[in-house]
């Protein structure tokens, strides 16, 4: 992740609600939205 794609990401969160962080396989997509509630975020996989 770069600060220009972290920056890009937080900005459509904020202006959009939600963003969407990966795409690819569920297996992946599960172990990345857990690291990313560990940090405190809201995560839904789809």
């Amino acid at each position: 992740m770069t600060s220009a794609k972290a920056f890009e990401l937080a900005w459509t969160i904020d202006h959009q609600g939600s963003a969407r962080v990966y795409q690819g396989s569920r297996k992946s997509a599960d172990e990345i939205a857990h690291k990313l509630a560990a940090g405190g975020l809201r995560v839904e996989v789809r």
